[in-house]
Order: structure tokens, then sequence, then C-alpha cells
């Protein structure tokens, strides 16, 4: 039987060794993937449970949507203009 050139064989065992590489990070994610599933699979139920109060929020009478849309916009309103004539510290050190 013949024997390959040295420089052959280490490029042979190169080769060898990131197939081996690959197919274990082939493995792992595999692995991951099959973890994430599993995750998947327990948690799809819950995730309907989380929008329930939003849906409640979808039921509430118009009127009352606007009334407090407009109560939080007069309120930005004020802190506004609070804001504006309340006194600059910085300026006052002269």
């Amino acid at each position: 039987m013949l024997t390959p050139p040295p420089c052959l064989q280490v490029a042979y065992r190169k080769a060898d060794r990131a197939l081996v590489r690959e197919r274990t990070k082939t493995a792992d994610l595999h692995r991951k993937l099959e973890e994430l599933n599993k995750k998947l699979a327990e948690n799809s139920g819950k995730c309907q449970t989380a929008h329930k109060p939003q849906e409640s929020l979808r039921e509430k009478d118009v009127s009352t949507r606007k009334a407090v849309d407009q109560d939080r916009d007069r309120r930005q309103r004020d802190e506004g203009c609070r804001k504006k004539y309340q006194k600059n510290p910085a300026s006052d050190k002269s």
C-alpha cells in the first residue's frame, strides 16, 4: 500500500479535524434548537393570558378613553407651563 506524502497527511488530518469540529458545532446547535423548541412549546399557552388586560382597554367606552386622553393632555400642558416660568438657578449666580 502506498503512503501519501507528509504534506498530504497533514492536510488530511487538518481537514479531518475541521470536519469533526463542524459536526460538533452542528450537534450543539441541534441540541440548542431542541431546547428552544421545548421551551416554546411550554410557554406557548402563557402568551394568550398576557393579552387579556389589553383587551379590556379596547372594550372601554370611547367617551371614557377620550376623557382620560384630555386629562393627560391638560396635565402635560400644565407641567410645560410650570417649567417655562421656573427660574433658572444658574442665571442667579452673577
